[in-house]
């Protein structure tokens, strides 16, 4: 890893533990990384700097991580997806396919960016208005996790020739 990002992939452990990530008691490079790049952070900025890129893993994360300095090979775009941007979307910090929220799941167009709140609440970072702005984000973010929980299961999962089942646990 380059030492001019050192600064900004600890400041990242450290937001995603205030935002209470947390694998087996710390905190995943992968997540840390990711969340830098959706950030747009270079050396030299701050967060109040993050920006609300969409990118897809392959052309934009993967590209953005090996200017960062962590150079992940082509075959472990698996682990950025799980521990990477699986781990921010159920915290609450981004969100899948903003621009076309039907695309399949294994579009190839699939992309990811930051939440309106999390980039409110990264640009706040090292603020006094930082714990409060954590706080509302969590809470918010337990909220929709909520919601779209309840929303999925009077959905259904959608088949193809646009049928949806409903999966009923068995007594």
């Amino acid at each position: 890893m380059s030492n001019n990002y050192d600064a900004l992939i600890g400041e990242a452990k450290k937001i995603l533990l205030d935002l209470g990530y947390s694998r087996k008691g710390s905190v995943s490079p992968a997540a840390a990384f990711t969340l830098v790049a959706l950030a747009g952070l270079k050396p030299g900025q701050s967060w109040d700097s993050a920006s609300n890129d969409c990118l897809t893993i392959r052309k934009g994360l993967m590209e953005r991580m090996a200017q960062i300095g962590k150079g992940y090979k082509e075959n472990s775009r698996e682990t950025i997806r799980k521990e990477g941007v699986n781990a921010l979307i159920a915290l609450g910090l981004v969100i899948k396919n903003p621009k076309n929220p039907r695309l399949p799941p294994n579009s190839p167009h699939t992309h990811y960016s930051l939440t309106q709140d999390a980039l409110s609440t990264l640009r706040r970072y090292n603020t006094p208005q930082w714990a409060r702005k954590v706080s509302k984000l969590v809470q918010a973010s337990q909220s929709r996790i909520t919601s779209e929980k309840r929303k999925h299961a009077r959905q259904g999962t959608p088949l193809q020739g646009g049928f949806n089942i409903q999966v009923q646990p068995v007594v």
